[in-house]
Parts: structure tokens; C-alpha cells; sequence
């Protein structure tokens, strides 16, 4: 099977690409680094807002929870004392109309329910049994608890430093969560285009820098081979018989003492040629 070799004969063309390799490895890099910073930088951003967001909803909603049962045990300490059914049906309906509730009960010390707010009043009498009923029970002050998407709101209730019982509160969280969710989402939208973005730029300031440096890399190119381009044809000059040939080279280097050795060595060809002619002259008139 025949294998093909690729090779760049002209020096000018090898320095050209290998610095336009560097200038593209640069580039590239520097594309990437502000890439990958870029998304770290949104993905920290998007955090922190999520969270700042989810904890204000929720501490928003925390503090209406309070006020509300607070409110409401307020209201309850006659109709509870003189045991009104009817005036504690009454402030339950109003608080149920509230979308985010989910339930309210009236219970004794004993944690026996009163009411729940409904005329059927089914769980009359009896004690919930749950670790959160438990702790609502035996709390003396108010108490938020929370478990799955519902807050749990308990407010003692008082009467002449007698405690009656108290009432609770199940206020849904899926609304506040299915906020939180949606600025989740947008944010996460918002971080996604900003890094497109980002690449976009990327892409465009790697580009520039990509045909800036092809321009670079051939004036740097054609500045580092001229000198050597002179002395191949000062070379080819000699090896042709021009030795009045001279190299003019000012590099401040290797180069320019490369080049005074060339002007030397055609200046001694030269005087050994002519003293050759000479010889060769005397020669022939003796002959």
C-alpha cells in the first residue's frame, strides 16, 4: 500500500505554521478557561439566587402563617371558652377559604379534637396520633413544623393563664415549592443563554485571534527567514563564481556573524583564485 509523506520544503512556510500552532493552542486555551469560569460563575449565581429566592418564599410564608394563627387563636378564646360551635365553624370557613389551607382543628389540652371546621366533624373527639400532632399537643407557645409540602401552624390558646387547648394550621407549601421550581427553571434558562453567549464571544475573539495571528506569524515568519533566504543566494552566488558578492545582514546575532564569515570566506576564495590566475599567468609567459 503506498504511503504519502507530506513535507514543507520552505523554511518560511514551517516557522509561519508553527507559530500559528502556538497562537491557536493560545488562543484555544484562553477560549476555554473563559468558558468553563463563565459556567462556574452562573452555575454559583443560579445557586445562591435559587436559594436566597426558596428561603425568602418561605420565610414570607412562614411569617403570614403566624400572623394568621395568631389572628385566629385570638378570635377563638370565647367562642372556645363558652364552647360556640357555630362562631368556630364561622372563623374556620374564613380561614379555609384561603387557597393555601389545607386544614384547621380546634383540639383541648388532652389533644381530643374539638372541631375541624366541617358540620359532619368527623374526627370529634378523637386524639392524632402523629409525631407532629404529638408535638403541636404538647407545645406552649407557637410552634411551625413542616413535613412534605404542608407547614404545620400551632397556637396555644389562654384564658386567665388557663390554657383551653389550641388550634392548628396546615397551610400547603406545593404552591410556594411549584414557585420556587419555576424560578429554578428560569434561571437555569437565563445561565444556559449567558454561556452560549460566552462560547459565542469565545468562538468570535478566538477567530480574530487566530487571523491576527496568521498575519503575525507571517511577518515574524518572513522577518526571522529573510537573513537565511540571503545567504542561500549569496551561497548559490559563490558556488556560480560571484565572489564580489556581499552579505548584508544587521540581526545583532549568530546570524549577522554567519553572514560576516560568508563575506570573509568569498574575500579568501576570491584571493585564491586570483592568486591561482596569477600563478597560472607567470606560468605560461615562462613557457
Amino acid at each position: 500500500m503506498p504511503r504519502f509523506h507530506f513535507k514543507i520544503k520552505h523554511i518560511r512556510t514551517r516557522y509561519s505554521l508553527h507559530i500559528l500552532l502556538i497562537i491557536i493552542l493560545v488562543a484555544a486555551s484562553i477560549s476555554f478557561l473563559a468558558l468553563r469560569q463563565s459556567e462556574k460563575g452562573m452555575k454559583d449565581i443560579a445557586v445562591s439566587v435559587e436559594r436566597l429566592t426558596g428561603d425568602a418564599l418561605l420565610e414570607q410564608m412562614n411569617r403570614k402563617a403566624e400572623v394568621v394563627v395568631a389572628t385566629l387563636a385570638q378570635d377563638l378564646i370565647n367562642p372556645f371558652y363558652y364552647l360556640d360551635i357555630e362562631t368556630i365553624n364561622r372563623l374556620f370557613n374564613t380561614i379555609k377559604t384561603q387557597e393555601d389551607v389545607s386544614y384547621v382543628y380546634l383540639y383541648y389540652p388532652d389533644g381530643k379534637i374539638v372541631s375541624d371546621g366541617t358540620d359532619e366533624n368527623p374526627l370529634l373527639g378523637k386524639i392524632l396520633t402523629d409525631e407532629i400532632s404529638k408535638k403541636a399537643q404538647a407545645t406552649d407557645k407557637l410552634l411551625l413544623q413542616t413535613k412534605g409540602d404542608i407547614l404545620d401552624v400551632t397556637m396555644p390558646i389562654y384564658i386567665h393563664g388557663e390554657k383551653l387547648g389550641g388550634v392548628r394550621v396546615g397551610f400547603s407549601l406545593k404552591e410556594i415549592r411549584d414557585d420556587i421550581l419555576r424560578q429554578k427553571k428560569t434561571i437555569v434558562s437565563i445561565s444556559q443563554r449567558s454561556i452560549k453567549n460566552t462560547l459565542l464571544v469565545s468562538i468570535i475573539i478566538g477567530v480574530i485571534l487566530i487571523i491576527f495571528g496568521m498575519i503575525f506569524a507571517l511577518r515574524t515568519a518572513q522577518v526571522l527567514v529573510q537573513p537565511i533566504l540571503k545567504l542561500t543566494q549569496v551561497s548559490r552566488k559563490i558556488s556560480q563564481g560571484d565572489l564580489a558578492v556581499k552579505v548584508d545582514i544587521k540581526t545583532g546575532d549568530e546570524l549577522e556573524e554567519l553572514s560576516g564569515s560568508f563575506n570573509q570566506m568569498a574575500v579568501d576564495l576570491k584571493k585564491s583564485r586570483d592568486e591561482i590566475e596569477n600563478y597560472s599567468r607567470t606560468l605560461e609567459q615562462k613557457v
